[in-house]
């Protein structure tokens, strides 16, 4: 008798486990913060976590300048960098781009940082995919920056 009770706590603990969708699962292997920096710029990005919804992913993701002269003579500059941002975000997965649903501004309160939420519809066709975060810079150096996300 204390062997079928083995068992069915084994299959239990077994069908626990094996309830995440494969969406889940590639949710959950994403990093959950990287980092890149070079001379003019630091990026850092952070997964938020995620309610039972698969069907987005959610990145924080924080901007600074490095070079701070620019923003002292330019407003125009400050002014693109919390209006215009939608499109230099995106993610590359399995040979495809995939453009944010959703990119706001995050008021942070740290002088010349720029934060935003940024928002994807996820594709199950990506499940187990390599992805990588991209940013494309157009208003302070012009240059794209990759962050591997698995």
């Amino acid at each position: 008798m204390t062997i079928n009770k083995i068992n069915y706590i084994y299959l239990f603990v077994l069908m626990l486990t094996a309830c995440t969708s494969a969406t889940e699962n590639t949710f959950n292997a994403l990093v959950n913060t990287s980092y890149k920096k070079d001379k003019t710029l630091q990026i850092s990005i952070s997964k938020l976590p995620f309610k039972a919804d698969t069907s987005s992913l959610s990145y924080r993701i924080r901007l600074t300048p490095i070079t701070q002269d620019a923003f002292a003579q330019s407003a125009k500059l400050k002014e693109k960098l919390l209006y215009n941002m939608d499109s230099c975000f995106y993610l590359y997965a399995d040979g495809r781009v995939i453009y944010p649903q959703a990119c706001e501004t995050i008021n942070g309160g740290i002088p010349n940082t720029f934060e935003y939420l940024v928002s994807y519809g996820m594709q199950p066709t990506i499940n187990n995919k390599k992805i990588e975060f991209n940013y494309h810079d157009k208003y302070i150096n012009q240059q794209k920056y990759t962050l591997p996300l698995n």
